[in-house]
């Protein structure tokens, strides 16, 4: 029997070199803690924000429009012009003031508030409120020739529109949003006058038929219509003091100015204007003409102004007739327009009376 061999245990473990002590370790320093980076905004999508807008405050107010006739040629009178009508309506009376409906004509009328059989308005500040002008127009059936037609601007959604006969009756009219009345041009017209408005509307008639231009040539004693085309020239003079249609001429010297005849006949048309007497001129060199018709037919003391750009020449002008003149077109080129330049669509430019430019547009070339 073998004996076992006991080896000791010491000696079959490897031994192992004796660890190296552990060294402490130093304490951190105390850090300043970092200021914090402001956070980027996110991306988020471009939003407009719409300012709020405030509406001008509506105040009540009652105005005539008169009997049926008066109502009649008036509504008429507004459908030729606008479609949508807006009022300025103050103590002074009823204002309205817009471009018609080719955008070629400024027509301004005034309501004064003396002339307008029934009135009232109680407000300092004025108020803007606007129609349809069909919703009036359908109304003229319905009046009889004993009514009184009353307007009541009761808020700014509705008015009232009351036949008042031997029984009344009462429609309601919803009201739209008005917009800004245009300003009238701010320049000086010094040269004036006067014509029975049939007679001025058979001068545009007859020019009318040769051309598309109508040039008006005036001095203290005289005015004179001229049209040419290459279908032929038409040409009537009138002499102050002696011709009846001329009622009145107020120049203070020599000019020459043309405008539209297709543009005046659509402004003073002859059934819009019907009951009009006489058609007054007011006009300058190179300034828009302003004719003005007396609405007293319809209100005491209430008028109309057509306002119209004077038509660029292609001619020269000559010295004694100071026309504007547009220059000649030359070759095509690159070039860079110069300063100056004419625009392919000219406008007249007038001030208004905050400041700002206005344009009036000017009737092209035929």
């Amino acid at each position: 029997m073998k004996k076992k061999t006991t080896v000791p245990k010491a000696e079959t473990e490897q031994q192992t070199p004796p660890s190296e002590p552990e060294q402490p370790t130093p304490p951190e320093e105390p850090t300043s803690p970092e200021p914090e980076q402001p956070k980027e905004p996110e991306e988020q999508e471009d939003e407009v924000q719409e300012p709020t807008v405030v509406p001008d405050p509506v105040h009540p107010a009652t105005f005539s429009l008169g009997d049926y006739t008066t109502f009649g040629n008036f509504a008429r009178l507004l459908k030729g012009v606008v479609e949508e009508a807006t009022l300025l309506i103050d103590q002074a009376g009823v204002h309205i003031s817009h471009m018609d409906q080719q955008h070629v004509c400024l027509v301004d009328i005034e309501l004064p508030s003396d002339g307008i059989p029934v009135f009232s308005y109680d407000s300092n500040e004025p108020s803007r409120v606007a129609f349809r002008v069909v919703d009036l127009v359908k109304l003229i059936p319905l009046v009889s020739k004993i009514d009184d037609v009353v307007v009541s601007i009761l808020d700014r959604d509705n008015a009232t529109v009351t036949l008042k006969g031997n029984r009344n009756r009462t429609f309601v009219t919803h009201l739209i949003e008005p917009s800004a009345l245009v300003p009238i041009p701010k320049v000086t017209l010094t040269q004036k006058m006067t014509f029975v408005r049939s007679t001025f509307l058979q001068v545009l008639h007859d020019a009318n038929a040769v051309s598309d231009a109508l040039t008006i040539t005036a001095d203290r004693q005289f005015v004179r219509f001229t049209a040419k085309s290459d279908e032929g020239a038409y040409e009537q003079v009138f002499e102050a003091g002696k011709d009846i249609e001329l009622i009145q001429l107020l120049a203070t010297g020599p000019f020459s100015i043309t405008y539209s005849t297709s543009y005046l006949l659509g402004a003073l048309d002859e059934k819009i204007l019907k009951d009009v007497g006489a058609v007054t001129l007011n006009m300058d060199n190179k300034a828009p003409l302003c004719a003005e018709v007396s609405l007293s037919s319809l209100f005491p003391r209430a008028k109309v102004h057509f306002w119209l750009a004077p038509r660029v020449q292609s001619e020269p002008p000559k010295p004694e007739d100071m026309k504007p003149a547009e220059p000649d077109e030359g070759p095509v080129n690159d070039e860079e327009p110069q300063e100056g330049a004419a625009a392919d669509e000219p406008v007249e430019t007038q001030g208004s009376e905050d400041g700002k430019p206005i344009e009036v547009p000017v009737p092209a070339e035929s």
